[in-house]
């Protein structure tokens, strides 16, 4: 699959937001900047989210939103994120997108988000 091939036009409004697949990583464009990515693993029963960052020049535009639309509408599995305790905006961010925490180890928090 060559990179024409990999570029997903998205449903929403954002028109300039592209992501590009490769592999278990996505990357939201915007033009030629790079606006976030995610990377996740997928396990027998779950995805693991392992990152999602979006730019702070992109953040409270909807961007962090659609990513997680997108990836959501890609899976039928539970989707499991762990955050770090200090990460409070991650914590909101997943929290207004449905996640919730389920429980707290090894001093960090796991939410889980359930189709």
């Amino acid at each position: 699959m060559d990179a024409a091939d990999s570029i997903m036009r998205p449903r929403t409004n954002l028109d300039n937001v592209i992501p590009i697949f490769s592999g278990l990583c996505w990357v939201c464009l915007v033009g030629k900047n790079t606006a976030g990515y995610w990377v996740w693993e997928d396990q027998i029963d779950y995805l693991e989210l392992k990152e999602f960052f979006v730019k702070p020049l992109y953040r409270r535009q909807g961007f962090g939103t659609e990513m997680w639309n997108r990836f959501r509408g890609m899976h039928d599995k539970p989707i499991s994120i762990v955050l770090e305790p200090y990460n409070i905006d991650g914590q909101l961010f997943f929290k207004s997108v449905g996640a919730r925490c389920v429980t707290f180890a090894d001093d960090r928090y796991i939410f889980s988000h359930r189709l």
